[in-house]
């Protein structure tokens, strides 16, 4: 059985906090930043939450191969098992990687806080 590595990131910074918001000049660089830090890495697949300021983060840090899995199925998803290694990067807001790593380490609901 293969290992999946998962690359757990926030989006770059954005000009609000609404559906509709997008990376600033600051996001924008450190979307670059973060594509230069993760250069070199073989990532079998780059996933982004529907939101443009997700989505622009993960179009400047490399080329998107598919689109994201559906929220509901993410777990799931990543929970699957495969023959060979993977490295996947997920791109996402702050309370959606807490949610995630809350289910993925099965800790309790009262665990909101790192």
């Amino acid at each position: 059985m293969g290992t999946k590595l998962l690359y757990l990131v926030r989006h770059g910074e954005a000009n609000g906090d609404d559906k509709r918001s997008e990376l600033t000049e600051t996001g924008r660089h450190q979307a670059v930043l973060l594509g230069e830090r993760l250069r070199g890495v073989p990532f079998t697949g780059i996933h982004h939450s529907p939101l443009a300021r997700a989505a622009q983060t993960a179009e400047i840090v490399g080329e998107l191969e598919e689109g994201p899995p559906q929220a509901a199925a993410a777990l799931e998803y990543f929970a699957r098992t495969s023959e060979t290694d993977e490295c996947e990067l997920v791109i996402s807001h702050n309370f959606v990687l807490g949610w995630f790593i809350r289910d993925v380490g099965r800790l309790p609901p009262s665990v909101d806080r790192w």
